[in-house]
């Protein structure tokens, strides 16, 4: 409750605003009442467009001065009455400004906070930790967040393509108090990436499509590719909003969440104007589960039909090398690109491999496939036939 992080409120009259938000409630600072009556400053829930919770900042004698915004020519200063700093009782807008030991503030940065997730950080080339995105909406069936045709979806199905880990991007420096993520489906490697451009006033609007499934494209469009987990408002459970970076200059009360409109089977994961509503499909918890990332083996099998070989894996998204002297072990880099069941005309031997990105290869198959080629029956007559190969 102690930790604070301001926010940019906008400039007026040459005087730099902010807005003053408690990194553990997500409420702001605000002026309540008359300037200088008892406890007139507090904190509340964002309330879009008002100017009661913007504050400006000023040198004082000792320290810095905190001011309310003000649409007078009084100058008001936030006051700790003395040496009562309970909630209730605490905190008032106060004329006794710069001299004041109780109007003076030092602003303390906490370089070594750790910001509270409700999941473990991944690295895209090394250690990983898996999640189901599950929401947090105890009435509803439980619904999964998956890919579903190159959209982000809800699912009751248990496939891997509701499998997920975070990568942390980097920070911005403007916005210390926030950390941005890659969300990467594990089944894929492809990332979340926030699509819409559409807005009213200073909000995007709802968009029922707003989260694609993409391959990761370094260096463009970085902000559609990163988010934000934030706690959820108004639920009477635990439960977390997950907010696109392209979003956080909105960043309110009101401000757009991924969900669903409606939490049913391949119903697609788009903004919702709206994440404060009790039991909005808006909330969503982080449930930790197991997911190998070492491929599977390949299969190799032969018709007798065609007279062709085929390999075939398990893992979603994984390339087959392989090799037929008997002799080369094949890899990504060694081989030929398994893409079509190929013809066999004489014995062979068979060595494939299974590789992925971030995924360990698999084992190296092998498979003698003792065929010759497919013989030729000629009729030639007088009760007579021939078998040439």
């Amino acid at each position: 409750m102690m930790l604070w992080y301001f926010m940019d409120a906008g400039i007026e009259n040459s005087t730099q605003y902010y807005y003053i938000v408690n990194k553990a409630t997500g409420k702001y600072l605000r002026r309540k009442g008359n300037h200088t009556s008892d406890n007139s400053i507090g904190i509340k829930t964002y309330a879009e467009n008002n100017n009661t919770y913007k504050f400006s900042i000023a040198n004082g004698s000792f320290q810095k001065l905190i001011q309310p915004y003000s649409d007078t020519s009084t100058s008001y200063y936030v006051n700790k009455k003395g040496s009562n700093v309970n909630y209730t009782n605490g905190l008032k807008s106060s004329t006794a400004g710069a001299g004041d030991v109780n109007s003076e503030w030092s602003f303390v940065a906490k370089d070594n906070v750790t910001w509270a997730h409700p999941f473990s950080n991944s690295t895209i080339n090394g250690t990983k930790n898996f999640y189901l995105i599950q929401n947090a909406n105890p009435d509803n069936n439980t619904f999964y967040v998956f890919t579903h045709n190159n959209y982000a979806a809800v699912t009751t199905s248990g496939s891997d393509s509701r499998i997920w880990y975070f990568v942390e991007a980097a920070s911005d420096a403007s916005i210390s108090n926030l950390k941005y993520y890659y969300i990467v489906n594990a089944s894929t490697g492809h990332y979340m990436y926030f699509n819409s451009n559409t807005t009213n006033g200073n909000q995007l609007q709802s968009s029922a499509n707003a989260v694609d499934i993409r391959e990761y494209t370094n260096g463009e469009n970085e902000d559609r590719y990163q988010f934000v987990v934030v706690n959820a408002k108004g639920t009477a459970y635990s439960a977390y909003s997950i907010v696109p970076r392209k979003l956080i200059g909105l960043y309110n009360d009101k401000f757009n969440a991924l969900g669903a409109s409606t939490m049913s089977d391949n119903s697609h994961i788009g903004t919702l104007k709206d994440r404060g509503t009790d039991k909005n499909s808006a909330h969503w918890n982080f449930v930790s589960t197991e997911y190998s990332t070492i491929c599977d083996n390949p299969t190799i099998t032969f018709s007798s039909t065609t007279g062709k070989a085929s390999i075939t894996t398990n893992t979603t998204g994984a390339s087959i090398y392989f090799t037929t002297d008997g002799t080369t072990e094949p890899s990504s880099t060694e081989g030929t690109l398994y893409t079509a069941p190929f013809s066999v005309t004489e014995p062979t031997t068979i060595k494939a491999i299974v590789t992925k990105a971030s995924f360990t290869d698999s084992e190296i198959v092998t498979k003698t496939i003792d065929r010759v080629s497919t013989p030729t029956i000629q009729n030639n007559g007088a009760n007579a036939i021939s078998i040439t190969c």
